[in-house]
Order: C-alpha cells, then sequence, then structure tokens
C-alpha cells in the first residue's frame, strides 16, 4: 500500500497504472521491500495494484484542493471588498520614443529589482527552491504572482483616445512597456470614468521559466526562456 510520502505524483501514478502490479511505482519511490512483494504476489493479487491507483489518486486531489484553499485565503483584503479586472498590455516589444526597446526596458526595471529588493529575491519562482520545484513537478516563471508598481497615460492615437502602460523600477521612475489594446479601451473607459480607482498592479508573465524535466528516467530542474509580456491588474469599486 502506499503509506509514504512519494517523491513526484505524477509519475508515481503513471508507473502504478502500467506497472503497479510488478510493483513499479514503490521500486521508483525507493520503497524496495513492498516492490519485491508486489512482484511475488501480482500486486498483492491485484488487490493492492488497484488500492494504490485510488490511493495515489486521491493525494493528487487532495494536493490539489490545498493549493487551491491556500489562494484563497491568502487573497488581498482589497480585492476581496472590492471588484477587479485585468487587461492586456500590448506592444512590449517595439521601440520606445526614446530609442530602447521595451523588452530591453522591461529586463532593466527586473534586474534593477531584483538587485536591491529583498522581497524580490525572496518571491523569484514562487519561493520555490529546486528541490521543491522537482517534488511538486512545478512549472514557475521567475517573476509569477509579483505585484509591480504601474500607471497609465492617456495620448491621442490618430485622433482616437489610446493609453500607455507604464512600469516604475525600484527608484520609481516610470517607463513605457506597452499600451492598452485598442479593442479593450470601450471597457477600460467604462472603469476609469465610472468607478473610483482603488489601486493598480502589473504583473509580469513570460521571462524565464523553471520546470521539472525528465531525461533518461534521471529528473532535473530546467530553464526556458520567453519574452516579457505585461497585464494590468486594476481594483476598483
Amino acid at each position: 500500500m502506499v503509506d509514504y510520502e512519494i517523491k513526484n505524483k505524477k509519475i508515481t501514478l503513471l508507473l502504478c497504472i502500467f506497472g503497479g502490479y510488478l510493483g513499479l511505482h514503490h521500486f521508483y519511490n525507493k520503497q524496495y521491500k513492498k516492490g519485491i512483494l508486489y512482484i511475488f504476489t501480482v500486486g498483492l493479487f491485484y488487490i493492492g495494484w488497484i488500492v494504490d491507483i485510488i490511493l495515489i489518486w486521491q493525494k493528487k486531489e487532495n494536493e490539489n484542493e490545498i493549493t487551491q484553499n491556500i489562494e484563497t485565503i491568502n487573497k488581498n483584503d482589497e480585492e476581496i471588498k472590492n471588484k477587479a479586472i485585468i487587461f492586456d498590455c500590448v506592444g512590449e516589444s517595439f521601440d520606445n520614443d526614446d530609442g530602447v526597446n521595451r523588452q530591453t526596458r522591461i529586463k532593466q526595471i527586473l534586474k534593477n529589482y531584483k538587485e536591491s529588493d529583498d522581497y524580490i529575491k525572496e518571491k523569484a519562482f514562487k519561493g520555490y527552491t529546486n528541490e521543491e520545484i522537482l517534488k511538486y513537478d512545478a512549472n514557475i516563471s521567475e517573476f509569477e504572482d509579483i505585484a509591480f508598481k504601474g500607471n497609465f497615460k492617456e495620448f491621442n492615437y490618430k485622433g482616437e483616445r489610446a493609453f500607455a502602460i507604464y512600469m516604475n523600477d525600484f527608484k520609481n521612475n516610470e517607463y513605457q512597456i506597452g499600451n492598452i489594446a485598442r479593442k479593450d479601451i470601450p471597457k477600460f473607459l467604462e472603469i476609469i470614468e465610472n468607478h473610483k480607482i482603488i489601486n493598480l498592479k502589473l504583473y509580469v508573465i513570460g521571462g524565464t521559466y523553471k520546470y521539472s524535466n525528465t531525461n533518461g528516467g534521471k529528473q532535473s530542474v530546467a530553464t526556458k526562456t520567453f519574452d516579457y509580456g505585461i497585464k494590468m491588474k486594476i481594483i476598483y469599486e
């Protein structure tokens, strides 16, 4: 029976489904005595095999449930009491008027934070160590769930109202990193003209991701990198 802490739930479940009657899931988790027992009894006469599949699946379900509860409990009070809406930023790969590409600018801002702000250092990759990324089979971006200070400014584009999105660096300097998408402007105007804005936060997507990678039966932490994107969350009454 699976009455021990399992190392990687996804791999353990797959091994149990396809080779549990031979105790493969026990061998994977270094439970060698149980693995040998399953070989000689054909998964405890198939009964232990079936029970293990159910137990491992329940472990996955319970873990997902706990994670959802923690996320709910940790919601910021102002977001519970008020409303929130997220707008995508567009044009993050364009050049600004000063000739600096916005991707370069975002990288500079984030580098500045990492060098100057202990909170950002602690929360990078959600605070997970490489061991925890392997344990939970995680796929996490460097600045996931970290809120940055930002603002928006209106400008005229070909006779139409348009809005630029600005991001603040650690020293509170503002830099344009994109715009509100044209299709979202009617909804954006409805929010800013008819509601009280409580807070505005920027969230970084893309950049460097760490994930659990299995190659040749060996598990390790790998990285992949994407262009940066920005989402703007407005909290309003």
